[in-house]
């Protein structure tokens, strides 16, 4: 696998609220690997986490295309709560975004959701929450991200 970097998983940590009663809940869990992770340019890098309520000027998911690769999926918008159950609105814990019929990649299941503010950085916002209700295809779709701003302590608290 020339040119990739490969870092195998030791542990899982899941969080501790994590449910799937009446939806998912709590939707994060991190992965714990053998060796330390080694950050190098145009490699592996770190992810800058989004802080609090912004403003987006641009969003992206990922997905798979048929190829193979895995390709930035645009969206018109930036996160939103327009698209969310009424449960969901009130956990305060996702948002949802939906993409267009111009898309031909479906967002992966685990994928990113990331913002770019307008300071010109691009932050990651959320990650793409389990969709056990909508399996269909991929067309004006709503997709539903566990938002990574409101597991903030937690995440601090697990990251070694």
């Amino acid at each position: 696998m020339d040119g990739n970097e490969i870092y195998k998983p030791r542990d899982v940590i899941i969080h501790s609220s994590y449910s799937q009663d009446g939806g998912v809940r709590h939707d994060l869990a991190l992965l714990v690997t053998e060796t330390r992770i080694e950050y190098r340019e145009k490699r592996v890098e770190p992810a800058c986490l989004a802080h609090g309520e912004t403003e987006a000027i641009e969003a992206v998911s990922t997905g798979w295309n048929i190829s193979g690769d895995l390709i930035p999926i645009p969206f018109r918008g930036g996160h939103n709560d327009d698209c969310l159950q009424e449960h969901e609105k009130q956990s305060k814990n996702v948002f949802c975004s939906t993409y267009l019929s111009d898309i031909t990649t479906c967002p992966s299941y685990g994928g990113i959701f990331a913002e770019r503010l307008r300071d010109g950085v691009w932050y990651l916002r959320g990650i793409q929450t389990a969709d056990e209700i909508n399996q269909r295809f991929c067309v004006k779709r709503n997709v539903r991200y566990t938002d990574l701003t409101k597991y903030a302590d937690w995440l601090r608290l697990n990251v070694v």
